[in-house]
């Protein structure tokens, strides 16, 4: 009895020993990001996106302009999707979201979304590698 209950201490102890050296493998390979090290425009794209986490946004798109004020934010990106591409995943995404589309535009050089939530509406522009988003807040 004696012999199992040290064999299994054993065992765990080789177990945590791996998982613990792991774990600090893979802390090396992967730096943290610091603010530092972030560009400005990656830096602002990052915090402009954070604010309205309910409006999906293709990954690889920057931000270029963000414009506040007390009711409402305009978001202008570029991106690498295909205006058929971007307008196919906010149709998908915004409702996903929770968002309901009221009003959909679709055209050969823009696309326009109108979408709305109790509290907010948002009207997407698409354009070739361009996402324009107005917000405006409702309740505000």
């Amino acid at each position: 009895m004696m012999q199992i209950k040290r064999t299994h201490y054993q065992y765990l102890l080789v177990v945590g020993s791996l998982l613990f050296s792991c774990l600090i493998s893979s802390c090396k390979k992967h730096p943290v990001i610091s603010r530092n090290n972030l560009s400005h425009t990656k830096r602002a794209s990052i915090q402009a996106q954070s604010q309205h986490t309910d409006i999906p946004l293709p990954l690889g798109c920057t931000l270029i302009k963000k414009q506040n004020n007390l009711t409402s934010t305009f978001l202008h990106y570029t991106s690498p999707l295909t205006q058929a591409r971007t307008t196919t995943f906010y149709i998908n995404e915004m409702e996903r979201s929770g968002w309901e589309i009221i009003n959909l535009s679709p055209d050969k050089n823009e696309s326009m979304l109108v979408c709305s939530k109790p509290s907010k509406t948002c009207v997407v522009s698409l354009r070739k590698s361009s996402i324009r988003l107005f917000i405006r807040h409702t309740n505000v």
